[in-house]
């Protein structure tokens, strides 16, 4: 039995691949892995749900293992659906105790009505700017195209 992945993440062979006892799991990382990679090959690791606050924070639903994608200031992609990615700053970050979420600051996005317009937006990295792993450990991209034998 041989499958593989293709470029944008989809699991295919000749038969079903529940048939070859592939869990529920197995199956959701796929569409993650999906929904993660846009057309442009830009990696989506946060999506923005609500704004927080009246001082323009934005909670983020991560997508990521990488954490201080959303506590470290630097530059960051967003993007609204199809839209192109814009660049803008990060400026501070915090984990919502005992949530996946983070409630992050942007630059520029000073009020309440700034962030609501931010709703749904992406958060986007350039594959090549992927954080370094530890040995025997790979990010999600790196095992697209990658052949499976069992």
């Amino acid at each position: 039995f041989i499958s593989s992945i293709n470029r944008i993440g989809v699991f295919y062979n000749n038969k079903r691949s529940r048939e070859y006892g592939f869990s529920r799991q197995f199956h959701k990382t796929l569409f993650l892995i999906q929904y993660m990679i846009n057309k442009n090959e830009w990696l989506t690791v946060g999506l923005i749900t609500s704004c927080h606050g009246i001082n323009g924070q934005v909670k983020v639903k991560s997508l990521s293992d990488f954490e201080e994608r959303f506590l470290k200031p630097r530059i960051r992609w967003l993007q609204k659906e199809n839209e192109s990615p814009s660049k803008t700053e990060l400026i501070s970050g915090f984990k919502q105790p005992g949530k996946s979420t983070f409630i992050v600051k942007f630059q520029g996005i000073n009020t309440r009505n700034h962030a609501e317009q931010l709703k749904k937006f992406k958060i986007l990295v350039k594959p090549d700017k992927l954080p370094k792993l530890r040995k025997e450990e790979f990010h999600l991209l790196e095992l697209v195209n990658l052949e499976v034998k069992t």
